[in-house]
């Protein structure tokens, strides 16, 4: 009788029947890792073997999850402008001229919605400001800024390098003339290989907003960016329009 009953007790589990390898091409392959571990044991193979791959998983997940987040809800200022050779290194009072224009166009009067950056204090012709001129380059690389105000020596040189867009994308004919040929600048195109109207000569008379700045005169150009130009266009309208006090 015992016999008879451990006989029908291993018909209806025949899971002693499958082997905990196989034989392959490549060799032995193992198919049924926990056959014959106590519950206590395969969870102890669970969490060797398959817990840090889940949770390695898990963490890469989030990773991505976080890169996502901040590329979706990072806070874009409406206002980005270089200051080349401003000697400032507070620009507030310069960004409150600058509310108007945010309030014209429905933006919150806010600070974080204007990235005016003035540290790069350089000489394009002199590479004892390698450092500086690095910093430079990266601003420039990272295609996040409009306008370029600069002194006129190294204005060219960026002009000369391709640097700026062209004016009359932004401003006409008329608008352009009338600052005077003196101060219309040029840029070389190395596409084309020909020059354009790529910047203005400013100064406290022909743009009273370089009053509110620390320039007496300086250059203004406008980079190349993934700005739109749509903001673009209205921003630089703004400052060479500027009446103190609007």
């Amino acid at each position: 009788m015992r016999i008879e009953l451990e006989t029908n007790k291993k018909d209806d589990d025949l899971s002693y029947l499958s082997p905990a390898t196989v034989m392959t091409e490549d060799g032995e392959k193992v198919i049924n890792p926990t056959k014959g571990m106590t519950p206590k044991q395969k969870l102890s193979y669970f969490a060797t073997y398959y817990l840090p791959k889940i949770a390695f998983g898990l963490v890469m997940a989030a990773i991505a999850f976080g890169f996502a987040a901040l590329t979706i809800f990072k806070h874009e200022p409406e206002v980005n402008i270089i200051f080349v050779n401003h000697h400032m290194t507070d620009t507030s009072l310069v960004a409150e001229t600058l509310y108007p224009y945010l309030e014209e166009n429905g933006i919150k009067k806010q600070s974080k919605n204007i990235n005016i950056n003035a540290a790069c204090n350089i000489d394009l012709t002199d590479f004892g400001t390698y450092e500086s001129k690095n910093t430079f380059d990266a601003l420039i690389a990272s295609r996040g800024y409009s306008l370029l105000f600069i002194d006129e020596e190294n204005f060219k040189l960026c002009a000369d390098a391709t640097y700026f867009r062209y004016l009359n994308e932004f401003l006409t004919d008329e608008e352009i003339s009338n600052y005077g040929e003196e101060n219309i600048l040029t840029g070389y195109d190395d596409l084309t290989g020909e020059r354009y109207v790529c910047g203005l000569k400013l100064n406290r008379e022909n743009c009273p907003w370089l009053s509110e700045t620390n320039y007496e005169e300086c250059c203004v150009g406008i980079l190349f960016s993934d700005v739109e130009s749509e903001k673009i266009k209205p921003l630089l309208q703004y400052i060479l329009n500027y009446r103190s006090g609007k």
